[in-house]
């Protein structure tokens, strides 16, 4: 992973909760995602991720997804500091 990469993939937080009620009296569960982090696509396939935030709840799943946007988009993420000796 080269120095000024740009971010290939997202990390995503995933949460299950039940909402409120439903208009027949019943719940219904719903996920909630939160942007957690990034990935960066290495030579042989593998990803490195950089977190911003770890779960500390054995119910949060991990979602790993390809980048949609841009990096200004998400918040204008910083270029890397350093180099892969791969």
């Amino acid at each position: 992973m080269a120095k000024g990469n740009k971010p290939s993939h997202e990390v995503f937080g995933v949460i299950e909760r039940t909402a409120t009620q439903t208009s027949d009296g019943g719940t219904q569960k719903r996920s909630y995602w939160t942007r957690i982090g990034v990935g960066f696509q290495n030579s042989d396939g593998s990803v490195n991720l950089m977190m911003d935030y770890l779960p500390n709840n054995s119910n949060v799943r991990l979602q790993l997804r390809p980048a949609k946007r841009s990096s200004e988009e998400v918040g204008n993420l910083p270029e890397l500091p350093f180099e892969d000796n791969e």
